[in-house]
């Protein structure tokens, strides 16, 4: 005769089991998704930024510094601290030959966190006056008074757009964009130089304070639609955005080679 198993059946038990390889299947799987998902973020941000690892990208922005002529009025009426009577929330004065844009910083934020956050690389900030006018670079930069934004656009060979200080001008079909109260215009603009094909030159220029900001905020927000309008390509892209308000920002105009 055969043994009776001494294993009995215990539906209780076994839907315990049941539940733990379900459970334990689900976090494999959501590992796999995100995986997937952040290597195709990285894919598609690399068709708009370039390569990271080897040659990362620098953010440049502009300093602004004060004017000479003021210094010696400041120093006639008895400003402590005269050669920059800056004021902190706390009263006190505090002394700084370079000044950064409030929009700018706030542009660099946007998209220094899309870069560390979906690329996972640390981009190196810099003031355009410390690099010397090198233009051998990957870089992003942010400001109308940035030299590199203003080189670029000063350039023959972008074909896209250029400003007047006042304006926004598309060279294609000469649409312009300038202040209209209360909205302003920001430009995105990538460009793969001739001279240095490796390159990617990328600028974020505003006409009116809340454009360098808002072209920053749609940058960062609305990248996967830019990749998939664009791919890998050149472009440049106009936003409109309501004085103060980044998140307000959206495409009035778009051109590409």
């Amino acid at each position: 005769m055969c043994q009776a198993s001494n294993f009995a059946y215990d539906p209780y038990v076994t839907g315990i089991i049941g539940s733990v390889i379900a459970s334990f299947l689900t976090l494999v799987i959501i590992h796999i998704n995100k995986t997937i998902r952040k290597k195709c973020w990285r894919f598609k941000l690399k068709a708009i930024f370039g390569e990271q690892e080897n040659d990362p990208t620098k953010l440049i922005l502009p300093v602004f510094r004060i004017r000479e002529e003021i210094i010696p009025f400041l120093k006639s009426n008895g400003f402590p601290n005269s050669d920059f009577p800056l004021r902190k929330h706390d009263g006190s004065l505090v002394r700084s030959e370079k000044l950064l844009g409030n929009c700018d910083t706030r542009a660099l934020k946007y998209v220094s966190d899309l870069l560390s956050n979906k690329m996972n690389i640390k981009p190196e900030l810099v003031i355009d006056e410390d690099l010397l006018k090198d233009l051998d670079l990957n870089y992003i930069a942010f400001g109308g008074s940035n030299f590199y934004c203003s080189y670029l656009l000063d350039n023959d060979n972008n074909p896209f757009f250029h400003t007047t200080g006042e304006s926004i001008i598309n060279r294609k079909n000469r649409n312009e964009f300038k202040i209209d109260y209360p909205y302003d215009y920001g430009l995105i603009m990538k460009v793969k130089p001739d001279n240095l094909p490796q390159k990617i030159w990328i600028i974020i220029v505003g006409i009116g304070e809340t454009g360098t900001s808002g072209a920053a905020w749609y940058l960062s927000t609305h990248w996967k639609e830019i990749y998939h309008e664009f791919k890998d390509k050149e472009f440049g892209i106009i936003i409109k955005v309501k004085e103060g308000i980044d998140g307000s920002a959206d495409i009035v105009d778009k051109v590409t080679k």
